[in-house]
């Protein structure tokens, strides 16, 4: 039991183990042990910093993370939002019967990647041609 702590990172140590005889297999295997842990390190003191609760929560109720923070606005892959932004950008514009045919120009990953045809929603998510059509109609 002791080598199983040591290998599973716990650095305590294990005391009063007793355990029920492995061949009687008409019940259970039971075991108990003590195990103890003189000097524990939390994650803070693991990783060497200690917690600075005066920086913590200097500025709790006056600044807010969240607008440093951004979201992803449609179900797709992160860089066809922006073919997604100008397709509702120009479907306000101009009438959807006036559109014969979209151009998209971008960088090569966008078009490697977007370039496909959709056999599934997967596909869909990633491809430029379903996410040209989802922001113009």
């Amino acid at each position: 039991m002791q080598n199983i702590s040591y290998s599973t990172g716990w650095s305590g140590e294990v005391s009063d183990l007793t355990a029920s005889n492995p061949t009687e297999t008409e019940k259970p295997f039971e075991y108990s042990y003590k195990y103890t842990r003189e000097k524990y390190v939390d994650w803070a003191q693991a990783t060497g910093d200690q917690l600075k609760t005066d920086v913590l929560f200097a500025d709790l109720g006056r600044s807010w993370e969240i607008t440093k923070n951004t979201y992803k606005p449609y179900p797709a892959g992160i860089v066809f939002h922006a073919i997604i932004d100008a397709c509702f950008k120009l479907r306000s514009r101009i009438e959807i019967d006036q559109i014969d045919t979209v151009t998209v120009q971008g960088s090569a990953l966008l078009l490697a990647r977007g370039d496909r045809s959709v056999r599934n929603e997967r596909d869909a998510r990633v491809s430029i041609h379903h996410c040209v059509a989802c922001g113009l109609l």
